[in-house]
This record gives C-alpha cells, sequence and structure tokens, in this order.
C-alpha cells in the first residue's frame, strides 16, 4: 500500500526546492536517509527528481543492519560523501526516530513540525487553518522532536536557509550540537 500511495503523496513541499536551491549555490551538499524503503524510494526518487530533488546519497530503511534511530544510516550517507565530522552536518526529519538518529550519529537535530509525519496535513488544508489552530498543531507536532532531541524545531524545510545560518552562528561560536539544549 505504501508503495501505491508514494505517487498520489509526491509533491515537494512548498519553498523545498528554493531551500534546497539555496544549499547549492552555497556549496551545501545534500543526502538522504529515510524509513521508507528501497521499493518504495525507487518509486518516490523519480517523482523528487522530476521536481528538482536530487540528493547525493538515499540511504533507505533495510539497507543497513539497523534502522533509525540508530546512527548507521546518516554515518553511511556521510561515508559515501566523504563528510566528517558529524557535528559539521544538520539532519532535519519530521520524525521522532530521525531527530534520534542525528543525537546518536552527534549531528544536529532539527525538526519540522508542520509540514510532515506528525500534522499530517496537505499544504492546503495547512494553509487553511486558522491562526490558533496552526499554532496549537506547531505545539503538538513539535513536542516528540523535542523530547526526541531536536535542537531546535522550523516549521517546514522552507526555512532551512533560517535554520543553517543560525546554526553556523552557533558553530562560529563554538556551541557543538551534543552540548545543546533544545530551543
Amino acid at each position: 500500500m505504501n508503495v501505491a500511495a508514494v505517487e498520489a503523496h509526491s509533491a515537494l513541499i512548498p519553498g523545498a526546492y528554493d531551500a534546497l536551491q539555496w544549499c547549492k549555490a552555497r556549496g551545501i551538499r545534500v543526502g538522504s536517509t529515510t524509513g521508507y524503503t528501497r521499493p518504495i524510494m525507487e518509486r518516490l526518487m523519480p517523482l523528487a527528481a522530476a521536481q528538482g530533488f536530487v540528493p547525493e546519497v538515499t540511504i533507505c530503511a533495510g539497507d543497513l543492519a539497523a534502522g533509525r534511530p540508530a546512527p548507521l544510516q546518516i554515518w553511511s550517507a556521510l561515508a559515501q560523501m566523504g563528510i566528517w565530522p558529524a557535528s559539521s552536518v544538520i539532519k532535519l526529519d519530521d520524525t521522532a526516530p530521525g531527530i534520534g538518529e542525528a543525537r546518536a550519529a552527534g549531528c544536529w537535530a532539527a525538526g519540522a513540525a508542520l509540514t510532515g509525519n506528525n500534522p499530517g496535513l496537505t499544504a492546503e488544508e495547512l494553509a487553511r487553518l486558522p491562526p490558533d489552530q496552526r499554532s496549537a498543531l506547531r505545539r503538538a507536532a513539535s513536542e516528540p522532536l523535542l523530547r526526541a532531541g531536536a535542537h531546535l524545531v522550523i516549521d517546514s524545510i522552507a526555512e532551512l536557509p533560517w535554520l543553517v545560518e543560525h546554526i553556523e552562528a552557533r558553530l562560529e561560536a563554538g556551541e557543538k550540537p551534543g552540548l545543546l539544549e533544545a530551543n
């Protein structure tokens, strides 16, 4: 069922393309780890590519001995991309296991609260919410991400440029991801 459903839900999140283009222009490399299996991703990757999302590597659930929240998927991605230290990496995820993966790997863990699994709304449904309901949904969706150890929570990948600049400033100040409290 998941393989069949992926086509119906394959549209990029609003703002994702622009945020990823911003990363590309800055020389920021993008990899992907996912809770989806390889057969699901084989269906999804061409759909995402047609919209401009082509990560350098994609590591799927089942590709390694242990999935998220174990750090093996992200470590595999980093090894394939030749990136280290892990403390220089930002993992943006919309699930608690993905946040756990980032923390276990020693990366910056950032949650996406409103455009993922927790709220489960389409972009159109989210846009129609009154501000008070949107705020309540943001709080409810942020809670499991923060409990899992997210250093920061943003609404959407569209805010990735702000997130990167914020974490760069913290790195310049000498902070490391394992020593921070969630914000």
